[in-house]
């Protein structure tokens, strides 16, 4: 019997090769993840698991930025005796320092694998305890680097909320932590724009309460660096807060809302909500004064008087 070997060949070969593909990819994978779990090796105390996908590829774009690949290994073992239940806050200690640089350079990526590793607890005594322990060490922490380098920390704290990942940095513990280091260093207005660009939306669109004092805990923060045009901002995106009746003066976006209508004027703060809407010739005063509770009066006078504005102001440029 003659044998078509072409045939036979072709299939055999395609099968072949797939397989030592197959293969060479599952080592290769297997492989990262032994190294991964290496560097990390700390059991179920791992601040990155080598399971997670996803905290794989976090991993493996820290080790190939540009601007972290230098101080790779160190800032996973801060990582990783930050998770670590049995390293001590000396120990601890031991490892931040002359390594402050490096966790900045990397500090979303540290904060994350906080925040993993405090969500991974329960309720139980232990859980508590080591939550305790953990956001001590992260205190800690914060306190090293932002004393090492004030201004960095300041800069690098600011862009957490420009981040992709800027919303799970409203966890209050670490705020709370955090802001106690914030010394106002950092004064670029394009960033904190972005800031509010991004938290004022969630603000507004959840009505949740723990989602309003988040958004208010970290806007607080940078309030005092804030140019006017981005406090009237915020001031306008509050009032509904404001104004409502039922919000208990304990909630921490009350209070907010309370210090920066004091502070800019409440007064001052409507005009300008309502000025985009009055600058019409055919505006609605009736229906502007029931939209946002106020007195009809009080509209059609702030009315007049920026209309009395608008033509002085063509009188002048007629002159010219």
């Amino acid at each position: 019997m003659s044998v078509d070997w072409n045939t036979a060949i072709s299939g055999w070969f395609t099968t072949l090769v797939s397989s030592c593909i197959k293969f060479l990819w599952n080592g290769g994978k297997s492989k990262i993840k032994k190294e991964l779990t290496q560097e990390n090796s700390n059991g179920s105390n791992n601040a990155i698991a080598a399971e997670t996908i996803e905290n794989l590829n976090i991993y493996l774009s820290s080790k190939t930025d540009s601007s972290s690949s230098t101080h790779g290994d160190s800032v996973n073992d801060v990582v990783n005796a930050l998770v670590n239940e049995n390293e001590d806050i000396i120990a601890f200690n031991q490892v931040v320092r002359n390594n402050e640089n490096a966790v900045l350079n990397a500090f979303p990526f540290v904060v994350q694998q906080y925040l993993q590793k405090k969500k991974s607890y329960g309720i139980s005594q232990n859980d508590l305890v080591n939550v305790g322990k953990l956001n001590e060490k992260l205190e800690s922490m914060i306190n090293q680097i932002s004393t090492q380098f004030p201004k960095k920390f300041d800069e690098c704290f600011a862009k957490l909320y420009i981040n992709a990942s800027w919303e799970c940095f409203l966890d209050e513990k670490f705020v709370e932590k955090a802001s106690a280091c914030y010394r106002n260093n950092w004064n670029d207005q394009n960033d904190f724009s972005s800031i509010v660009k991004n938290i004022l939306p969630k603000l507004q669109n959840t009505g949740d309460y723990n989602v309003e004092n988040d958004c208010s805990r970290v806007l607080q923060i940078f309030w005092d660096s804030l140019n006017r045009d981005l406090q009237y901002k915020i001031a306008i995106a509050y009032y509904w807060i404001y104004i409502d009746s039922f919000r208990k003066k304990e909630y921490l976006q009350k209070q907010f809302a309370a210090k920066i209508y004091e502070e800019l004027g409440a007064q001052n703060v409507v005009k300008e909500m309502i000025k985009p809407e009055l600058k019409s010739s055919f505006a609605n005063i009736e229906a502007i004064a029931e939209k946002y509770r106020l007195k009809k009066e009080w509209v059609k006078e702030q009315y007049d008087e920026l209309h009395h504005e608008i033509n002085l102001d063509l009188d002048d440029f007629a002159r010219t």
